[in-house]
């Protein structure tokens, strides 16, 4: 972890604009989608700072529509009815002083269809813990919200406390 930020393996992210050896790069000035949690609206923001540490402790969530995130067990999801949860709450609040639930199997994400533009409900189906040396990366600041699309799936840079935005926990 770089400056208490959460990070993805690259070939989980969000908006794919860089390429370099068949690998993905977003950087400081793209654009990427991300979610504003009080208008409940897609916005694009730009990234304001990419970290990309090396990690060897990652977790492969699987989703029912087929896809497959791999990110560090702190990371945050948005999970409906619960907010922000990981894999590793625990984690989480030791390194970022964030409290999320359990993030766990049958909990429901949010996921941004973009040939449609409309926000669709996905499941999780499995964790799988995976021990590999991985080069990772996190949008660990975006203008305007502290979350982005991985795969099309809402999850959190814990970046910027004072976005009244980044408090929402839990919808109402």
């Amino acid at each position: 972890m770089v400056n208490g930020k959460l990070e993805e393996r690259m070939d989980t992210m969000c908006s794919y604009k860089h390429t370099h050896n068949g690998a993905v790069h977003i950087v400081v000035g793209d654009s990427v989608l991300t979610y504003n949690l009080i208008t409940k609206k897609v916005e694009t923001n730009v990234v304001l700072q990419v970290d990309n540490p090396m990690h060897i402790d990652l977790v492969e969530i699987s989703f029912s529509n087929g896809l497959i995130n791999t990110n560090t067990p702190d990371h945050p999801y948005y999970v409906k009815g619960k907010g922000w949860s990981s894999v590793n709450p625990k984690q989480t609040q030791q390194h970022y002083k964030m409290t999320v639930e359990q993030l766990e199997k049958g909990d429901v994400c949010l996921f941004y269809d973009r040939e449609n533009k409309i926000i669709l409900e996905i499941f999780i189906t499995e964790t799988v813990v995976v021990k590999e040396n991985t080069q990772t990366y996190n949008l660990s600041k975006i203008a305007n919200n502290n979350n982005y699309f991985a795969n099309g799936i809402l999850v959190h840079n814990k970046y910027n406390p004072e976005n009244k935005n980044n408090d929402i926990t839990k919808e109402e």
